[in-house]
């Protein structure tokens, strides 16, 4: 069993998250989120976690901005596709 099975889109199906992706109200929510997600990192007081639980929530964090930023530049209206 694979874990990840291999997932493939069809031409239309690429267009249309290509679509609704570079949607100016869903680019706005992505940085809505991004924004979110920073703030809480920005605000957050180190001192009521371990060491380690403060460096996981960072990496989490991190990580899921890097996910926003990955859907909202390679959508956005002004890529090239």
């Amino acid at each position: 069993m694979t874990l990840f099975p291999p997932i493939h889109l069809a031409d239309t199906e690429q267009d249309i998250i290509r679509e609704k992706l570079s949607d100016p109200a869903v680019q706005k929510y992505l940085r809505f989120l991004g924004q979110s997600i920073a703030l809480n990192i920005l605000t957050a007081d180190p001192a009521n976690k371990s060491a380690e639980e403060h460096l996981r929530s960072v990496a989490r964090a991190q990580g899921q901005l890097e996910c926003l930023e990955t859907l909202a530049s390679a959508f956005s209206s002004t890529s090239s596709t």
